[in-house]
C-alpha cells in the first residue's frame, strides 16, 4: 500500500495542472454537499422550535374553481373560523393568525413594518411566553405584542 501511495503522489507531482483540477473538483463537491446538507438540515430535518411540532397543522379554505394564487390556499374568513372552532372535534384547539405589512408613521419617513393579527390561542398553543406584560386574556382583548428587535430599536 505504501508503494501505491508513493506512486500516486509521484504521478500527481509530475502533472501539477491535473493535480489542481482534481483538488478543485474535490473542493467544489465537498462544498456543494456541505451547503446542501446545511439547508436540508435547517428546513427538513430539524424540528420547528415549538412543543409537539408534529401535532401542529395549518388549515386553509380552498376554492378549486378560482385560478391560482387564490384557489389552492385562501385565508379563512373570520366567521368560518369561528364556526370551525364551535364544531371542533378532531383538533385539541384552533387558533388563527394572518400577517400584513403596515406603514409606521410619526417619524420623518414612514417605514414598512411586518405585523400579524392573531386569535388569543395562538401563543399558548406555540408555548410562547412574553418577556414582559401578559398574553391575551379574553377573545375580545386588544393587545400589542412586540418582538425584541422592534422593541429595542424603537
Amino acid at each position: 500500500m505504501l508503494r501505491d501511495l508513493r506512486h500516486a503522489f509521484h504521478t500527481l507531482w509530475r502533472s501539477p495542472g491535473y493535480t489542481l483540477l482534481c483538488i478543485g473538483v474535490l473542493a467544489l463537491g465537498i462544498g456543494a454537499n456541505a451547503a446542501i446538507f446545511s439547508v436540508l438540515d435547517a428546513v427538513v430535518l430539524r424540528a420547528i422550535p415549538y412543543p409537539d411540532p408534529d401535532r401542529l397543522v395549518f388549515v386553509w379554505e380552498r376554492f378549486p374553481a378560482m385560478p391560482p394564487p387564490m384557489g389552492p390556499r385562501m385565508r379563512v374568513a373570520r366567521r368560518h373560523f369561528r364556526e370551525w372552532q364551535r364544531q371542533i372535534t378532531v383538533f385539541a384547539g384552533m387558533a388563527a393568525y394572518c400577517t400584513r405589512v403596515l406603514d409606521e408613521t410619526g417619524g420623518a419617513h414612514p417605514r414598512h413594518v411586518r405585523t400579524g393579527f392573531a386569535s388569543p390561542a395562538v401563543l399558548p398553543m406555540l408555548g410562547v411566553q412574553p418577556r414582559m406584560g401578559r398574553l391575551f386574556s379574553t377573545p375580545d382583548d386588544r393587545a400589542v405584542l412586540l418582538m425584541d428587535a422592534f422593541f429595542e430599536t424603537r
